[in-house]
């Protein structure tokens, strides 16, 4: 993992959509920002159809681009029962599940009501793109929790 810093910042009332999330990408496969595009450029601010779109052309373009595939995961923030997790759950969780292993985290921004994207390995943040931090699950554009409440993991799985 070589750390790659974001070069946007995120301010969407100015139709600016921040790249933490392609700086990741550039991090963990040891790229240059320049390497990765912006998956977010021009987004909508659809949480469901437009980003949907945009994680599946990251997809696509690792897929095509890299010895590798990106798949996401979530990771609930709140069970069957309605009992609820941290982010230090969360942390357990990677440290247990994905021990060595570097993974993007997505989550909320600890600089606002929008999502931030941050390198993490062992549990632990070794790389924030920005400094904003991941303070907790994923929000819609209004800063709603989004439902389910979870964060997400991106994992580079090699291919064969």
């Amino acid at each position: 993992m070589k750390p790659v810093n974001s070069s946007i910042k995120h301010d969407p009332d100015n139709g600016l959509y921040g790249d933490c999330f392609r700086a990741c990408i550039a991090s963990v496969l040891e790229m240059e920002l320049e390497e990765v595009p912006h998956f977010y450029d021009g987004f909508d601010g659809d949480m469901d159809g437009d980003a949907e779109y945009k994680i599946n052309h990251a997809k696509n373009w690792v897929r095509n681009n890299t010895d590798y595939i990106l798949s996401d995961i979530p990771i609930l923030m709140k069970d069957q029962d309605g009992k609820e997790y941290s982010l230090y759950d969360a942390s357990n969780f990677l440290r247990r599940e994905f021990s060595g292993v570097h993974v993007i985290l997505t989550g909320k921004s600890g600089a606002g009501d929008f999502n931030h994207s941050v390198v993490a390995l062992n549990g632990r943040v070794v790389h924030d793109p920005n400094g904003s931090g991941v303070v907790g699950p994923c929000v819609k554009l209004d800063g709603e929790v989004q439902q389910p409440a979870a964060v997400w993991i991106d994992l580079f799985l090699a291919k064969v």
